[in-house]
């Protein structure tokens, strides 16, 4: 069983490094206006190969060439902007910077550049962003300009820009236009593209609808975004420390889940429950409010001691009815400007109620009862 819970911590915490791209939802015009430009989206944790050293495919002035030598993945910030090229603009380089940093001169230079939704018709196993283009190439009408840049998250977490070099041909020449695109900050909105989610739940309950001991709880739930809601589905254990009640632990039963005494009865349960949560307030970068509203059920057995005979006893018992909970939870968004209803990943403390009816089995709990519980999602 330990062994289990810990590989099942791993894999919880490892659903949490995947990369999540963030779909803007509000965003500002560059400057100057014309050619348009504007961000697109974002992927804060971008992995792909070392420029140079990579074993995909890359389109040259000679053709489409897919190298073979082996390369280094790093982790980059791609973003992504949607440029309106007109009869044909070439795109030469970007540059990624705080306002203040002087158009096209500073900041972090692109790395690599890529064209999204354009591939060699002979690459359809390729992924739309693995075709690397080398500088400049040509964009005709609207399309979507993407570039990987080194990381900087503190750069992430306050206002910046996005440098767009293009070079535009007229009939008096060629001329290179710089396009500074706000990228955070006031007027960029954002909303994770994050849908499936893996959580965890801990949690102490003060008693059962079949038993009036607390018990402590253990699930795992897998979540699907739906908009702000999280709809999610969880199976777990629940119960007590012991099976058989001990006459010497202490009375009463608080304390039933850590030491089952002489007025608890003992538990071995399994659970599960559909549930739908999400956030409603976030303050700050990291705090926010959050409810959860669900339909749980309980079965197993329960362990009880005779004191006349000295002897333990067991019956089955189910119930089942509905959790309402309020949760304190802390998110750091990957960078500013996120909606406060997006989905996110987060660890929370949650105050909850249920009220359950029994199913089979004597009733000798309560039909309401209240908990705490630390939950992840």
């Amino acid at each position: 069983m330990t062994r289990a819970l810990g590989l099942l911590a791993v894999t919880v915490a490892a659903a949490g490094c995947f990369s999540v791209q963030y779909r803007a939802r509000q965003a500002r015009p560059g400057e100057p206006a014309i050619p348009a430009a504007r961000v697109e989206a974002v992927t804060p944790w971008d992995s792909g190969y070392v420029p140079g050293t990579s074993t995909v495919a890359v389109v040259t002035p000679k053709g489409y060439d897919a190298s073979n030598e082996d390369g280094d993945v790093n982790d980059y910030v791609r973003w992504s902007l949607r440029v309106d090229g007109g009869p044909g603009t070439e795109v030469v380089t970007m540059m990624w910077s705080p306002p203040s940093a002087p158009k096209c001169q500073g900041g972090h230079p692109v790395l690599e550049l890529l064209l999204d939704r354009d591939k060699p018709k002979d690459s359809v196993l390729l992924d739309d962003a693995l075709v690397h283009w080398e500088r400049p190439f040509i964009v005709e009408g609207s399309r979507v300009v993407s570039g990987r840049f080194d990381q900087d998250p503190a750069l992430l977490h306050q206002a910046s820009v996005v440098d767009l070099t293009l070079r535009e041909h007229d009939a008096a020449g060629e001329r290179e236009v710089c396009v500074r695109v706000p990228v955070t900050g006031p007027g960029v909105t954002y909303w994770s593209t994050k849908r499936w989610s893996l959580g965890l739940r801990f949690g102490l309950r003060r008693a059962q609808a079949f038993s009036p001991g607390s018990t402590f709880s253990f699930g795992m739930s897998l979540g699907r975004w739906l908009g702000p809601v999280r709809l999610a589905l969880e199976a777990g254990i629940s119960g007590t420390s012991g099976n058989t009640p001990d006459k010497s632990a202490p009375s009463g039963t608080s304390l039933c889940f850590a030491d089952p005494g002489p007025d608890c009865e003992g538990s071995s349960l399994g659970t599960f429950a559909l549930e739908a949560s999400g956030p409603f307030k976030r303050w700050g970068g990291t705090w926010g409010l959050g409810w959860s509203l669900g339909y749980e059920t309980s079965f197993g057995v329960l362990y009880g001691l005779d004191l006349v005979t000295n002897k333990g006893t067991s019956r089955h018992a189910g119930a089942g009815g509905p959790r309402v909970g309020l949760r304190l939870f802390a998110a750091t968004p990957d960078l500013e400007g996120v909606s406060p209803f997006s989905p996110t990943s987060a660890w929370a403390i949650e105050l909850f109620a249920a009220a359950a009816q029994e199913y089979y089995g004597a009733a000798n709990g309560h039909t309401l009862s209240y908990g705490l519980a630390l939950t992840t999602f």
